[in-house]
């Protein structure tokens, strides 16, 4: 189930940078937490490189930003990739398809074949037999 096809608009208080927020959307409960830890390790990650300080928040907030957008642009790269993939993998499939209904019927061809053969040969045989009989029942007339 896709994470926003949920009807209704619950509320989740979330823990970012040591305070709660109340996080709000059509979504599941573990979404919005995912959304929230994952905020929160963008504000761990800023702050690691430099404190956050009144003077420099909105420059945090900003790499925090980027952070995200990176983070969104890069998982957009890879499902471009996957999607590409499986298209690829999917017109694969149909050649290997095609291939194995090919094979499916040259081998009905042959088990017809085959079978005619076998028809063909026990025919055979008989006449042989018969010829052979009567080739006996010759010899032996006076």
């Amino acid at each position: 189930m896709d994470v926003r096809e949920e009807k209704e608009t619950r509320n989740l208080e979330v823990l970012i940078d040591g305070r709660v927020y109340t996080l709000a959307g059509s979504c599941t409960e573990e979404h919005l937490q995912r959304i929230g830890r994952h905020i929160d390790k963008q504000i761990s990650e800023a702050r690691r490189v430099k404190p956050i300080t009144a003077y420099n928040f909105d420059l945090n907030t900003l790499y925090i930003m980027i952070n995200l957008v990176d983070d969104l642009l890069y998982n957009s790269d890879k499902a471009d990739g996957f999607e590409s993939e499986s298209a690829r993998l999917q017109g694969e499939l149909r050649k290997i398809k095609a291939e194995n209904d090919d094979i499916k019927t040259k081998l009905a061809e042959l088990k017809k074949s085959l079978e005619d053969e076998k028809k063909e040969t026990a025919r055979l045989k008989n006449e042989a037999k018969a010829a052979a009989e009567k080739t006996e029942a010759v010899k032996k007339t006076p």
